[in-house]
């Protein structure tokens, strides 16, 4: 069966993660993603990942693979006029140019979609920004820890607040907001090209990191408008959506949307019965305020950290209640569920080490994902590239 995207074919003159891992979801949709890089050393992603103990081996890269497997990789020094003109004969005949370099860089090259139109009018051309195309800041370069975590607020006021009311702002968890702004590019290109079918022309995509971000958060934001308080300390949280620490000394979240009819089965789940009826602890509207709430989570607590892990989970299945065992990042590799769902798929390298790949989780028509590979060196399908593009 043929995927949604097959057929498609996409430049893609990007580095780190938002605008790769928007190349990777066309890629798994069917497109043919042509990867340009501009030097030996290539994207500066391939290095990166050795931070995280990953390797950073031309043939075992699973942090960069996870961005760009299956991607065919060309090189094409851009500071050669021979070879920027190589690039753009190969976007004359793509449908997508994606990209999240700079725009004075790009406008300088003649690689702007104004540019690039007169050339390919059916092109569709995305581009990935650090703070959008209007504002003080338009010009500004952006990396998702500073500008989709920090700059929206999350990062100050994400923290949890100890009893002395002391914190720290937290990292930016890496990646995190790149992806979703892939995401939605990806969703972009795609609408972009529906719009090509029916009027002929391409059109011009965009979407920056701090929006996105804004956008993530706003559920949580927007009440600071009415005096909502951000940040909020432990005992601030609904006390169904509290993690709470087992006797095994797991900590188990459980989320919740209908409180009153709920709190008879969350009362089973941590064996506390004597307090299905409670005046205060059984109604949402009377644990609002801080400190019957404080008092409420504390007495959950101490139910809690009585109980057995599985005696927990096992309650939680049969009350029907949102739930999860809270995991560490190296527990998800050995998730049945992320294995059942190809989530994740295993890969065994030359080197004889056996892992689990991340992969993006959109899938069409029962399709699972495409096979994993590793990605060459930078400019390792050149010939192949220029040839089914009939480029000297």
């Amino acid at each position: 069966m043929n995927r949604p995207l097959d057929g498609v074919k996409v430049i893609e003159l990007s580095m780190v993660i938002s605008a790769p891992s928007c190349g990777k979801a066309l890629y798994e949709m069917g497109a043919e993603v042509i990867k340009v890089e501009t030097n030996d050393r290539g994207d500066n992603w391939r290095t990166t990942p050795r931070v995280y103990a990953s390797p950073i081996l031309p043939n075992e890269s699973p942090v960069y693979e996870s961005l760009n497997s299956g991607k065919k990789h060309v090189k094409l020094n851009l500071r050669d006029a021979d070879e920027l003109e190589k690039l753009k004969k190969l976007i004359d005949k793509a449908d997508v140019f994606l990209v999240n370099y700079r725009a004075g860089a790009l406008k300088a090259m003649g690689l702007d979609y104004e540019s690039l139109k007169q050339r390919n009018p059916r092109l569709v051309y995305a581009c990935v920004t650090g703070y959008g195309e209007k504002g003080p800041r338009k010009t500004d370069p952006g990396y998702d820890n500073t500008t989709y975590w920090a700059e929206t607020g999350f990062l100050m006021d994400m923290v949890i607040q100890n009893e002395a009311g002391d914190s720290l702002p937290v990292n930016g968890p890496v990646g995190g907001g790149d992806t979703a702004v892939g995401g939605w590019v990806a969703g972009g290109i795609c609408a972009a090209l529906y719009q090509r079918e029916k009027t002929g022309q391409g059109g011009y995509v965009t979407c920056p990191l701090y929006g996105a971000g804004i956008w993530a958060f706003s559920q949580m934001s927007i009440g600071t408008q009415y005096g909502y308080q951000w940040p909020r300390s432990y005992y601030q949280m609904p006390p169904t959506n509290c993690p709470y620490k087992t006797a095994d000394g797991d900590y188990i979240m459980t989320s919740m949307s209908k409180y009153d009819e709920q709190w008879p089965k969350f009362c089973y789940v941590y064996d506390m019965e004597e307090l299905k009826d409670h005046p205060v602890f059984s109604h949402q509207a009377t644990t609002v305020a801080l400190e019957p709430r404080k008092e409420c989570i504390k007495a959950i607590a101490a139910h809690a950290i009585k109980c057995k892990t599985e005696d927990v989970l096992k309650r939680l299945a049969e009350a029907d209640l949102v739930y999860c065992k809270m995991p560490h990042f190296k527990d998800v590799y050995a998730s049945e569920q992320a294995i059942a769902n190809e989530d994740i798929v295993p890969f065994t390298y030359e080197s004889g080490k056996s892992v689990y790949i991340p992969k993006p989780p959109l899938r069409f028509n029962g399709l699972g994902p495409r096979p994993h590979t590793t990605c060459g060196v930078p400019g390792a399908d050149n010939e192949e590239v220029f040839k089914e593009f009939g480029i000297e």
